[in-house]
Formats: structure tokens, sequence, C-alpha cells
């Protein structure tokens, strides 16, 4: 579906696998994305043979998810761990679950059981 965050939810559940495993990305190489806006496309390159869901742009739209990890751009730069509760360079795909996470509590408000 084009034009929303489709995927955001399994994108997250394979950061979750990729952690779980043992994989890490330091939190320089993150941020870069981040701000060149390609956080997709390099978690989804970089660990290909680990992702169960294809994220090749064709059921779900990487730009839109890559302008929602762009629209932190700035924001964190060196204070993950005041900001996020992240320590450690090595932990930028608990940056990526970071900012998902920020997003779950601000769209929360407007969920509904």
């Amino acid at each position: 579906m084009k034009g929303t965050l489709k995927g955001l939810g399994l994108f997250a559940m394979e950061i979750i696998h990729l952690i779980s495993i043992g994989k890490t990305v330091s939190i320089e190489i993150i941020e870069k994305c981040i701000d060149q806006g390609n956080v997709i496309e390099y978690i989804t390159s970089e660990f290909s043979e680990h992702f169960t869901v294809s994220f090749d742009g064709s059921l779900y739209d990487n730009q839109q998810l890559n302008a929602f990890f762009h629209s932190y751009s700035g924001a964190v730069n060196d204070n993950e761990s005041r900001k996020l509760g992240v320590i450690g360079n090595d932990q930028g795909l608990l940056v990526l679950l970071a900012l998902i996470a920020d997003i779950v509590e601000a769209k929360s408000i407007e969920w509904t059981m």
C-alpha cells in the first residue's frame, strides 16, 4: 500500500530477529542512513540473508518508511542514552526500535479497544 507506513511493524520484528541472533550496527551508521534517507535499503541489504520479509518496494512503500526515519534526522545526534535509553555505540538497531516505539507511543492515544 503506497503512501503508508505499512510494514513498519514487520520491519521492527526483523530488527528484533537481527538483535536476537547477535547482529549489530553502529549508531553512527544508522544516524548516517537516517540522514540520507536509506535506512530500509541499508538494513535489508546488509542483512539480506536474515530477512524473511521482502522490503524490495513492491509491497511496502520504502520511500515512506525511510521518510519516517528521516523525520528523526538530527533529533538524536549523540544523545541516544539520554533521549532513547540506548547505551553502546554498536546498538544502532536498538535506535531504530526506539524510534518505532516513539511513533507507537504518539499514535496510541488515538487507539481504542
